[in-house]
C-alpha cells in the first residue's frame, strides 16, 4: 500500500482511488458493529474523526490517503 501511495502522498496529489468519504462510511460500520458487541476501537474513531474533519474541509472526494495532511498540520511541519 504504502509503495502504490508514496509518490502521490509526496507530491500531494490525491486523486481519488479510494475516497474519503467512502472510507469514512466504511469505518461508520465498523464503529457501530464494534459498538454493539462491546469492543472499543479507540484508533477506528480517532481515524474516523480525522476522515469527518477532512470531509468537512471540502476532502471528501479525494483519496484516502491523503490522511497524511491530517498528521502534517496536527504536527505543523512539512513532511
Amino acid at each position: 500500500m504504502f509503495s502504490a501511495k508514496a509518490l502521490s502522498v509526496l507530491n500531494r496529489r490525491y486523486e481519488p482511488g479510494f475516497k474519503v468519504d467512502l472510507h469514512l462510511k466504511d469505518l461508520d460500520i465498523v464503529a457501530d458493529f464494534a459498538r454493539s458487541i462491546g469492543i472499543a476501537l479507540p484508533l477506528t474513531v480517532q481515524i474516523a474523526q480525522s476522515l469527518v474533519a477532512l470531509s468537512a474541509s471540502g476532502g471528501g472526494e479525494l483519496d484516502h490517503s491523503c490522511l497524511i495532511e491530517v498528521v502534517r498540520d496536527l504536527r505543523q511541519i512539512a513532511l
